[in-house]
């Protein structure tokens, strides 16, 4: 079976967890016997990675700060990538189009000339997608982001990491990801101030970057957190990966979230974590055996549930036992296997596609 992944982001090219997901995703795909093509953007020729066929489309910069100039940027790869598809199409027909993420839709779309089934990584996305788009739940297919521990090995001294943010004494809050208005970084740093009288000796790092980051930073200076913290900016996967392993807890304190891979990191990386109740996070956090999960938007119930976690090592220490037994059912082989099984479903006659 041949098989033409879509999507805007493939490493090294890396603006969030999706990267990670396609690249595991496609790799593992491999591993079950599924040529993979995956067409992305980026200034490298075509070359196989990991048994990968990647083929990328030249882009400019992306837009940051500029929505309708991002929009247009968009419209632009999807040109590109439609163009390169055809391409691609005329020099071998493939099964299956399996685009990711709405920004790379119509080009997808355009290429695959019908959408047979869909896929989304939680049972929440799912009644999202139906009820939006008007999709009858049936055809909707929910296969979970995985995890491969790992990849989540650290690579720094972690003593020394560790020193450069908090003293022995201190403990160590992490918040990561795209800095924007609906990941709830705002609702962890108004709860800050209560868990460091409670706690005292706190610290905390904010990883990542995005258009609430100026917010942020001075919501932090309003609160008078700026000697208790470091804003971080944008970090590489090689940091995060020793970032999981220093800290004492990881908030994942999301007002929108359609699955949490951030919480399940945490997880397999040994740290626990305190997610908000919400969106695919209940079924990354399914109870409070492998993590804590408090109401969204509430900071003073966060701040109680921080405070309890860091001033308790014992809690620590069976949160994180119990996550590592529960990160198992996100196994990427399972995931791949998952996919593979709806691809031949969804060809049933093996007719071609394209």
């Amino acid at each position: 079976m041949r098989v033409l992944v879509l999507t805007w982001e493939y490493p090294p090219i890396v603006e969030g967890g999706l990267a990670r997901h396609v690249r595991k995703l496609a790799e593992n795909l491999v591993e079950q016997g599924v040529e993979v093509h995956v067409l992305t953007r980026g200034d490298r020729p075509d070359e196989v990675r990991a048994g990968v066929h990647v083929h990328r489309v030249d882009e400019p910069a992306t837009p940051r700060d500029d929505l309708d100039g991002f929009l247009r940027w968009i419209e632009h790869m999807n040109d590109d990538m439609d163009r390169a598809g055809r391409e691609l199409f005329a020099a071998g027909a493939f099964d299956v189009v399996h685009g990711h993420d709405w920004l790379v839709a119509r080009a997808a779309a355009a290429l695959a000339r019908r959408a047979d089934g869909v896929v989304v990584c939680s049972h929440y996305m799912r009644g999202q997608v139906a009820d939006v788009f008007g999709v009858d739940e049936a055809r909707v297919r929910v296969i979970p982001n995985g995890i491969d521990p790992l990849d989540l090995a650290p690579v720094d001294d972690l003593a020394a990491l560790r020193a450069r943010f908090a003293r022995p004494s201190e403990k160590l809050v992490l918040l990561i990801g795209r800095l924007v208005y609906e990941k709830g970084f705002q609702v962890a740093l108004d709860a800050l101030p209560r868990v460091i009288d409670r706690v005292g000796d706190v610290r905390f790092l904010v990883a990542g970057s995005g258009t609430h980051e100026q917010e942020l930073k001075a919501q932090a200076e309003r609160l008078g957190l700026d000697r208790h913290g470091t804003f971080l900016g944008w970090i590489g996967d090689d940091v995060l990966r020793s970032l999981y392993r220093i800290a004492d807890l990881t908030v994942v304190p999301s007002l929108y979230e359609p699955f949490g891979l951030v919480a399940l990191e945490a997880m397999a990386s040994g740290c626990p974590c305190i997610v908000s109740d919400t969106g695919g996070l209940r079924e990354v956090v399914p109870n409070d055996d492998v993590g804590i999960r408090v109401q969204a938007s509430d900071p003073r119930a966060l701040a109680d549930q921080m405070a309890l976690v860091l001033a308790n090592p014992a809690l620590r220490f069976r949160i994180v036992t119990e996550a590592a037994e529960h990160i198992a059912r996100f196994d990427w082989t399972e995931v791949a296997a998952r996919t593979a099984a709806l691809y031949t479903e969804l060809t049933g006659d093996r007719q071609l596609v394209g």
